[in-house]
């Protein structure tokens, strides 16, 4: 079973900004517990519970209730029969936040896994996507298995992008990985993804690797701002697990990619690497030099004065 194209691109895309943003991000609450159920969701109910399979009269039924604000009589019928919910097509847009940019990628992976043959696999991928399209993300992400081993990309992707949005980055690096370790030509999205998350949890290692990977794909990197500045705050970061001249050469490699990157733009978070790679060559004056004029740019940026205030002390003791 496939989704289709776009629904694949969309999850990815999204799945890539989000990679982009820290922090966390508060789970939204249960739908309301309201009124009693009327008494044809209570029939509804008993119909299921003996196996019957609604047929097309019971989603609109779902419809009405959930335009009642009935959302929880709604969310329980989901619950046991998910099909029920699909059976209304296009009309299952009023069920998802229409704010979220989520929303159009959840609604056509649920019309698209409608079509599929039922297996456990499709069951969970729709319960996925309608957690996730009710903000219900701690909720969706607990539902994720360990073993992905197998899995399609579409369904690794969602898991990543939920693990994201719940602010647990190292669960979205060890999903990130099963993308680009299944496979001997992983995408340059996939590359990006994993390279992201590993210099933001400081897997440096990892993130020069990628880079590399990167560039071998796409040569044109090698001029691109972006690209130079994390490199050099990658190899920067690497060199402090070396010694001797395999750590000499990676700052070296570290001044060379800022350099470059500063003939490109003078802006805060690359005179901020720049500070970081003449630190650990042990320039503090330059490092000290660059950081005031990123703070200059910025005298909010928390992270540019504990950097500033952390130079000065290395200075005070040479």
């Amino acid at each position: 079973m496939k989704v289709n194209g776009r629904t694949v691109a969309g999850i990815m895309l999204l799945v890539i900004c989000l990679a982009g943003i820290r922090g966390t991000y508060a789970e939204s609450a249960s739908p309301d517990s309201l009124a009693t159920p009327p008494a044809e969701y209570l029939a509804l109910s008993n119909r299921i519970a003996t196996g019957e399979r609604p047929g097309p009269e019971a989603g609109a039924s779902a419809l009405s209730w959930w335009k009642k604000g009935q959302r929880q009589a709604l969310v329980s019928i989901w619950r046991t029969w998910p099909d029920l919910v699909l059976d209304l097509g296009t009309n299952a847009m009023p069920f998802f936040e229409v704010s979220d940019p989520f929303t159009r990628v959840i609604h056509e992976g649920l019309l698209a896994l409608r079509i599929s043959p039922e297996s456990g696999k499709t069951r969970l991928k729709k319960e996925l996507l309608w957690l996730a399209g009710q903000k219900r993300y701690h909720a969706a992400l607990s539902r994720i298995p360990e073993d992905l081993s197998g899995a399609d990309d579409e369904f690794v992707q969602l898991a990543v992008w939920l693990a994201l949005r719940t602010g647990k980055d190292a669960r979205a690096l060890a999903l990130a990985r099963v993308l680009v370790t299944a496979k001997s030509d992983p995408t340059m999205d996939e590359m990006k993804l994993v390279f992201g998350l590993s210099l933001r949890l400081g897997e440096y290692v990892e993130a020069v690797y990628w880079g590399n990977r990167m560039k071998q794909t796409t040569p044109s990197l090698a001029g691109n701002l972006s690209w130079l500045n994390n490199m050099a705050f990658a190899l920067a970061g690497r060199a402090r697990a070396l010694s001797g001249t395999n750590a000499s050469a990676a700052r070296q490699q570290a001044l060379h990619y800022i350099n470059r990157a500063l003939n490109q733009s003078r802006s805060g978070p690359v005179l901020h690497t720049a500070a970081i790679v003449y630190a650990s060559l042990s320039n503090y004056q330059a490092a000290a030099q660059h950081i005031r004029l990123a703070l200059a740019l910025d005298t909010a940026n928390t992270n540019y004065r504990a950097l500033l205030v952390d130079l000065q002390k290395k200075m005070r003791r040479e």
